[in-house]
C-alpha cells in the first residue's frame, strides 16, 4: 500500500479508508477469537482433559448414583416459556 497525502482526500475517501480498516480489524480479531485454544466457550467434545481435572478437583461433590430408581416426572419451564420434562 501507498502513502497518500491525508490533505488531498475528499470526506468520502477518508470514510472509505476509515470503513476499510475497521472490516480488517474486524475480520483480524474474529479470526484470532476463531483460532484459539483456550475460549471460555470451548465445547466440551473439545476438552478431553476437563473431566480428568473435575476428578482431581478435592471441592467437587461427584454426587451419587440412584441406582435402579427413576427420577420422579416433574416439569419445569425453560427460558423461553415452554414446558420440559425428563421424557
Amino acid at each position: 500500500m501507498t502513502a497518500v497525502d491525508r490533505s488531498s482526500l475528499t470526506g468520502r475517501t477518508r470514510l472509505k479508508l476509515a470503513l476499510q480498516a475497521a472490516v480488517m480489524a474486524g475480520l483480524v480479531a474474529v479470526t484470532a477469537c476463531s483460532t484459539s485454544e483456550t475460549g471460555t466457550a470451548s465445547p466440551v467434545g473439545r476438552a478431553p482433559g476437563r473431566q480428568a481435572q473435575a476428578a482431581a478437583n478435592p471441592d467437587l461433590d461427584p454426587g451419587s448414583s440412584p441406582g435402579a430408581v427413576q427420577a420422579p416426572g416433574f416439569r419445569l419451564v425453560n427460558q423461553f416459556g415452554q414446558p420440559m420434562s425428563l421424557r
